[in-house]
């Protein structure tokens, strides 16, 4: 997707690993409200992302708290928050969309947690009206690196144009991120014009999810499922495994055309993921 992409990406691992707010020692003013799931340190929070003093980061949400493995920095939260507005800003969120998020999170290199608690965020501000707060937290976490700031951007644009059209609602946030996060001028249509560069890659996206349907499966799957479900497939529509069965010379005609639809999509997949 671009050098920006690449370098959005490590930033946002980085920030996985060694970011967080600095936690409140107990007073005799107020209760321990949690502890360091780690260390077992007793302190007051309010909730968020947090660096206790064995060193270890740890989320505090509710009555609850998280170890880093288990979680995602505020960073993370708050791009997550920021694409379900945009998602849903045209007023539905398509699979394009959700695939493009899901590529996210996988070149992120989360676990099967931390994808699932992403999942549950995007979940729950995609069904929020947008609220350009979110902006406000992301300038601040990402203090005045262009770099990052052009990132943000070009993932916003990103999912916007993945689906074709960007809408009224789409473009409002994105002039929001324009304004807020003070990228400039030219740099707005340098990162555009990018995206929309990579448009010609867009049907060939569409094109992936088919042929991942074509195998029942979803993208982003391992190369392992995806072979599985190959060969799965293979086993059904294979035209050698029917040619014994004395079947009408029709359904052998359709079962050899499924075979080999199935044969380009695994083949497909195998090229464009690398496999």
């Amino acid at each position: 997707m671009g050098l920006l992409f690449i370098i959005f990406i490590a930033y946002l691992i980085l920030k996985s690993r060694t970011s967080g707010n600095t936690g409140y020692k107990y007073n005799q003013s107020r209760d321990y409200n949690c502890k360091c799931p780690y260390c077992k340190e007793m302190y007051y929070l309010e909730d968020g992302y947090y660096v206790c003093e064995c060193g270890e980061n740890f989320r505090k949400d509710g009555s609850f708290t998280y170890k880093s493995d288990e979680t995602v920095s505020d960073i993370i939260q708050y791009t997550i928050e920021l694409m379900a507005y945009i998602s849903k800003a045209d007023g539905i969120v398509t699979n394009e969309e959700v695939n493009c998020l899901r590529q996210l999170l996988k070149d992120a290199d989360f676990n099967n947690t931390q994808i699932n608690w992403c999942a549950r965020i995007f979940n729950k501000y995609k069904a929020i009206s947008y609220d350009k707060s979110v902006l406000y937290k992301i300038k601040g976490d990402i203090n005045d690196s262009i770099d990052l700031k052009r990132g943000i951007l070009f993932y916003a644009l990103e999912i916007s144009y993945t689906d074709g059209e960007v809408s009224y609602s789409q473009n409002t946030i994105i002039d929001d991120i324009v304004s807020i996060l003070g990228i400039s001028i030219s740099d707005y249509e340098s990162i555009k014009n990018e995206v929309i560069g990579n448009g010609s890659n867009q049907e060939n996206r569409k094109q992936l999810d088919e042929y991942y349907k074509i195998l029942n499966i979803t993208p982003g799957s391992s190369h392992a499922e995806v072979k599985k479900a190959y060969r799965d497939l293979m086993k059904i529509y294979h035209p050698d495994k029917q040619a014994s069965k004395g079947l009408p010379d029709e359904i052998i005609k359709d079962i050899t055309e499924k075979s080999v639809k199935i044969q380009e999509a695994y083949d497909e997949i195998k090229k464009a993921e690398g496999f």
